[in-house]
């Protein structure tokens, strides 16, 4: 519930900060479109979604994998929103 509340307060601020997108996690857009974050990794490999690699993911987690951490713009968002292409995709 607390991840939904950040994701509503980010993308529904009216303060000056508006003319900078936010970032939001893989997790948040999968919650604002309805759809898993596997979709959404999906759509960030095949080009479908820009997203931006943070520099900090590619240091190896505890079991030794490394795993990148993506940052998708609120503006990306509200293109795949308003793009009819992206209704059903998976």
């Amino acid at each position: 519930m607390k991840e939904q509340r950040s994701v509503l307060a980010r993308s529904t601020s009216t303060t000056d900060e508006d003319n900078v997108d936010a970032l939001l996690t893989v997790r948040e857009v999968a919650t604002q479109l309805r759809v898993d974050a596997t979709t959404i990794r999906k759509w960030i490999a095949s080009g479908m979604i820009a997203a931006i690699v943070l520099p900090s993911s590619n240091h190896p987690s505890k079991s030794g994998h490394r795993h990148l951490q993506r940052r998708i713009r609120t503006s990306e968002v509200d293109r795949i929103l308003h793009n009819s292409a992206y209704v059903g995709q998976k």
